[in-house]
Formats: structure tokens, C-alpha cells, sequence
């Protein structure tokens, strides 16, 4: 890939925008890259060439890192071949990882959204309060409006916090359900801990959840009650 410098205040914008980019916290617009760089010469085509540029560098340099665009912004990632490593750095963070029925409803969640909490709960079998309230208090999921139905219950989706956990740039990016179904082919001792498929089928026959490895402070799948008994303050009865 073939490069012209572009020399600004003496120095290649290249490496103003890899400045930039590796001193921000979070994902970074495009448009948030230009505004900094504040030259209009310095176009949104022009900073996505210099990003190509750079990762074909760090490639050619056998780097660990790389920058990504994740959750509509650009942010320095490692390589995924370094995760193990890089992993011991955030174990404790790792030890906070969510329960089964957090997954389970975060899954539904990204997948029909926006969806009313008793659609959840009719895919379920369970109360999903609480699980709801949780995924809330992480960010991961939030309110997106109001279904055009009697009681206008809450509709639910995903935020960015959700993108950027999972690495993602879009919903769109989440794998298809046929890879999915492909996966649960393969591991049919995966697949014997689901609850339910995505097309809101129940798998097992039963209302009450295995126990999940899941935080001290967050409650295991079992004490979750029947649905019918779902009670999310704020939301109206339908």
C-alpha cells in the first residue's frame, strides 16, 4: 500500500493519528479523529487510509496490536492469538463474569430486540426482573421505547457498552443463527446446557435452571420464580 506523508506542524499525520487513537480510553469516532487533528486537508477518507496504512505497518511488523473499529469508533486492540496472555492481566475482572441467565437473556435480548420483557419471559418459562435489572445496572442493556400495545410495555435492546464488550461495530456483526446451530451440532454438551434456541423454542422441559458459575453477589438461575409473577417496576401491565 503506497503512502505519501502528509506533513502537518512537522510531523506526519500517520503518527498523529496513532497518537490520537492509542491516547483515547474508548472507541473513537472517525469524525472525533478529524476534529482533533483540526486541518481541513484532513478529511474522513483521508484519516480511514492512514488507519489501513498503520495496520498494514503493524502487520508487516509482526505487532500484537492493531487498531479496530468497534462500537462505531477506533480503538487499539491485541491480536487474538495474545488473549491467553493477555487475559491473566483482567482475571479478576473475569471472576465478575455474568450467569447463565444473564447470557441467556442478553442473547435474546441482542437477537429479537427491541422485545418487551414478557416476550422474554414467555421464551424463558422464568421471571426475568431481576435478570433485566442487572443487565441494566452493567449497561450492556437499556430501554429503547414502548411498544404500540395496551399498557405500552417497555421495549429492551442493547447498548454500545454491549458493542464494545464483545467486540463488535454493529449488531449486524453478531454471528448468524445458522452458525450457531452449526456450533450446537458440535458440541452437544454445550448445546444440553441451553434452556432455549433462538427462535424462542424451549429445549429442555423444565422451568427451573441448573445453578451457573456465576459472582457471590449475583443470584444463581434457581431463584428465579415462574413468570407469571414478573413484576418490573415502571413497566405498565399490558
Amino acid at each position: 500500500m503506497s503512502y505519501e506523508p502528509i506533513i502537518i506542524d512537522g510531523v506526519d499525520v500517520k503518527h498523529v493519528v496513532e497518537a490520537i487513537v492509542f491516547a483515547s480510553t474508548e472507541p473513537l469516532p472517525i469524525e472525533k479523529i478529524v476534529e482533533c487533528i483540526q486541518r481541513d486537508e484532513i478529511s474522513k477518507a483521508t484519516v480511514k487510509t492512514v488507519i489501513d496504512v498503520l495496520n498494514k505497518e503493524y502487520q508487516d511488523r509482526g505487532m500484537a496490536m492493531r487498531i479496530v473499529k468497534i462500537a462505531g469508533g477506533f480503538q487499539f486492540a491485541t491480536h487474538p492469538q495474545y488473549d491467553k496472555w493477555v487475559a491473566r492481566l483482567f482475571a479478576s475482572k473475569a471472576e465478575k463474569k455474568l450467569s447463565q441467565s444473564s447470557l441467556e437473556v442478553l442473547a435474546i435480548v441482542a437477537y429479537r430486540q427491541p422485545i418487551t420483557r414478557s416476550e422474554i419471559e414467555k421464551i424463558r418459562g422464568v421471571n426475568a426482573d431481576w435478570t433485566l435489572r442487572s443487565l441494566m445496572e452493567k449497561n450492556l442493556i437499556t430501554v429503547v421505547g414502548r411498544e404500540d400495545a395496551p399498557g405500552k410495555p417497555l421495549l429492551f435492546g442493547t447498548t454500545k457498552q454491549f458493542l464494545e464488550h464483545f467486540g463488535l461495530d454493529a449488531v449486524s456483526e453478531l454471528p448468524k443463527l445458522k452458525e450457531i446451530e452449526d456450533i450446537l451440532r458440535e458440541d452437544k454438551e454445550f448445546a444440553e446446557t441451553m434452556e432455549f434456541d433462538f427462535s424462542g423454542n424451549k429445549v429442555k422441559d423444565s422451568n427451573m435452571e441448573s445453578p451457573a458459575t456465576s459472582p457471590a453477589n449475583e443470584p444463581t438461575v434457581n431463584n428465579e420464580t415462574p413468570a407469571a409473577e414478573s413484576n418490573l417496576s415502571n413497566e405498565p401491565t399490558p
